[in-house]
């Protein structure tokens, strides 16, 4: 018991370890994009130093490089209404639907372009295609990521290798944030489907981030999306020049950052509905059928060894949900079949706020979901697509106790009392649906 009990001691000081790094890195970070000579300078070394160079795009939208250049355009949902969930939190409030306007969904078949990693955008020799920076007419987004540095008016500066590779003909299948599996699942993967509608499409190269293929569950699930074997190219830190590019525009309208955490609408948490629907076809046959369904776990998805572990008394509530009849798992030691499979499965899910609830996508109409969140997040992501897969969002709310700048970094409690309510009111709920 002593060696297990300095393990998780270990575990705990690592994690601890790891958030005030993180916590510091971001101060830092901060403090030297406030002065913007100090900022400059910093990237300009650093691109230095790893080879690479900062240079000027003007921004375009794809439909006006399109139609200037005569490229390919076709549409493939138009613009339209669609819905955002405002969770029921348990105790608290009701659920209420809103009804914002999406863009429209589309496929280009750009020419002659060059793309880098975990940048939703594609390049000419002089513009940046990237739509969400076009249309941000609020001037919300923080156009700092990945390589991208610097947006001023319809300019932006970007950090690009002087590596190049060359590629005759791709599909797009890259964008922000490839590390985390809501990112890649939903906004990036579920994209591939479009192409696939294009019967001259299928035998096409699909150009990914180098971290799928690095991540044996974001592989797994790769494989399962690649229906038509088409063959992957790895992206690393080199430039790669497109002859021909297809290019599946996004289906979901979260911004990749803000500027401030106030910034945030309701409408960003909008979903296309075949964004879920691309994903759970390709699994359709792990999934119960009627006739063999066993619809009938309860389970607490533990975020016991996440970097972030978020809910600071994590241990307290996982223990209680466990004498409660819930079974404990932990995602990160199954393979992604094992989650679609376990997930499909549940009448209940609970979960403090993370990716791993993209898998709500697999479980059964009906099926309950308790997010662990504060409601002050105003955070829709995950209810817009409880509501959408026709499950039944109640959520619990919880306490930040420690805050940072950005609200998916902070650390909040549950109140173990208020937990155990929630967990008779749900057995009565699921009681009551199998009399």
């Amino acid at each position: 018991m002593s060696s297990v009990k300095n393990i998780m001691l270990r575990s705990r000081f690592t994690r601890v370890c790891y958030q005030k790094i993180y916590f510091f890195k971001l101060k830092i970070r901060n403090y030297i994009r406030k002065y913007k000579m100090l900022d400059r300078t910093y990237v300009l070394l650093t691109a230095f130093l790893h080879n690479k160079e900062l240079k000027s795009f003007e921004l375009c939208s794809a439909i006006d490089c399109c139609e200037e250049k005569q490229w390919d355009y076709r549409l493939i949902e138009e613009a339209k209404p669609r819905k955002i969930c405002k969770p029921q939190y348990f105790e608290n409030n009701k659920e209420s639907i809103e009804v914002y306007w999406s863009p429209e969904i589309y496929m280009a078949e750009f020419y002659d372009v060059f793309v880098i990693r975990e940048i939703g955008a594609v390049f000419t020799e002089t513009k940046c295609i990237f739509d969400e920076l076009i249309n941000d007419e609020e001037d919300r987004y923080d156009a700092r990521f990945s390589g991208l540095k610097y947006k001023e008016g319809d300019k932006v500066e970007v950090v690009l290798s002087k590596k190049i590779r060359n590629v005759k003909e791709a599909i797009f299948l890259t964008g922000f944030a490839p590390y985390n599996y809501y990112h890649l699942t939903v906004e990036i993967l579920s994209r591939l489907s479009y192409a696939d509608s294009v019967e001259k499409y299928r035998t096409l190269p699909i150009l990914v981030d180098e971290i799928v293929l690095k991540i044996p569950q974001f592989e797994q699930l790769l494989r399962r999306i690649n229906i038509y074997c088409h063959p992957i190219i790895a992206m690393d830190d080199t430039v790669v020049k497109v002859k021909r590019l297809i290019y599946p525009s996004k289906n979901t309208w979260m911004p990749i950052s803000l500027k401030k955490s106030d910034m945030v609408k309701n409408s960003d948490y909008m979903i296309a509905e075949t964004a879920l629907y691309n994903i759970r076809e390709k699994v359709k046959d792990l999934l119960p059928t009627e006739q063999g369904l066993k619809h009938n776990k309860k389970i607490f998805v533990s975020r016991r060894d996440a970097k972030n572990i978020r809910l600071e008394n994590e241990r307290e509530i996982r223990i209680l949900f466990e004498q409660n009849g819930y079974e404990v798992i932990f995602a990160e030691d199954m393979t992604y079949e094992e989650q679609v499979i376990c997930f499909s499965k549940a009448k209940c899910v609970v979960c403090a706020t993370g990716a791993v609830l993209t898998n709500i996508i697999y479980c059964i109409p009906g099926t309950i979901i308790g997010c662990i969140m504060p409601e002050e997040y105003h955070f829709y992501l995950y209810s817009t697509i409880g509501y959408l897969m026709n499950l039944r969002n109640i959520y619990l709310n919880a306490e930040v106790t420690e805050r940072t700048a950005y609200f998916s970094s902070n650390m909040f409690t549950l109140n173990p009392q208020y937990c155990q309510r929630y967990i008779i009111e749900i057995e009565r709920l699921l009681e009551k649906e199998e009399v």
